[in-house]
């Protein structure tokens, strides 16, 4: 039994590992400090939540493949690269359209946390079945997932669990990953102070009351 319950528990725990470092591609700073194989097994995350299986390739002697999808009877391939300074360029892409050919799949994605040369995006508009995800594309589609991984919770089962500004904005950290926001309002009537500690904000003053119910009008902007 003990031996049955700690298989599960490491199971479980790998998969949190994994929903936290996909909701992290959410967030560019927080990407930004994702090791490179960090970076990988949050691609592989991402792609499971579309719907894919998904296994990671050795760390070497991948033959220029990361991370291998399957879906509908189909297999697609993943190469990431986690480039930070630099720009994902048309040799990239032509190693990637080699591993297309050498696995013998439809479709093939090049994944990275920087952005591509023209060149690199002219080359794989000439050959079907290339796709490239940029970093604009890759937080999308991780805030996405992350959202909507919230909406399937209960009520109280996603707390949030740390605020931190975030240039013009902040990130909330929940147990299905970071999620940023451009505003936060404080909602938590009697437990307004806890919520303003999270924030950084102990010094704001609070006058709670129960029962009494704000509308906000879109069309005016104000308060009812």
């Amino acid at each position: 039994v003990l031996v049955v319950a700690a298989v599960a528990f490491l199971l479980w725990w790998r998969r949190q590992t994994a929903r936290t470092l996909m909701g992290r591609l959410a967030v560019p700073d927080q990407m930004a400090r994702l090791t490179p194989l960090e970076f990988e097994r949050a691609c592989a995350e991402l792609f499971r939540n579309l719907g894919y299986r998904v296994s990671l390739t050795p760390t070497s002697g991948d033959e220029g493949v990361d991370v291998m999808l399957e879906r509908d009877g189909e297999r697609e391939i993943v190469q990431c690269k986690h480039y930070l300074q630099s720009w994902v360029g048309s040799p990239e892409v032509r190693d990637l359209l080699g591993a297309k050919q050498d696995f013998r799949v439809a479709r093939a994605y090049l994944v990275t946390s920087g952005f591509f040369s023209e060149p690199a995006r002219a080359l794989a508009q000439r050959n079907e079945g290339l796709h490239l995800w940029d970093r604009n594309m890759l937080t999308a589609t991780a805030a996405r997932l992350v959202r909507e991984q919230l909406l399937r919770r209960s009520a109280g089962e996603a707390p949030v669990t740390a605020v931190e500004t975030d240039g013009d904005g902040f990130v909330l950290t929940t147990p299905c990953g970071p999620v940023r926001a451009g505003t936060v309002v404080n909602a938590a009537g009697l437990g307004a102070p806890g919520v303003a500690r999270l924030a950084g904000r102990g010094d704001w003053e609070y006058h709670p009351c129960r029962g009494e119910y704000h509308v906000l009008d879109k069309d005016t902007g104000s308060l009812i």
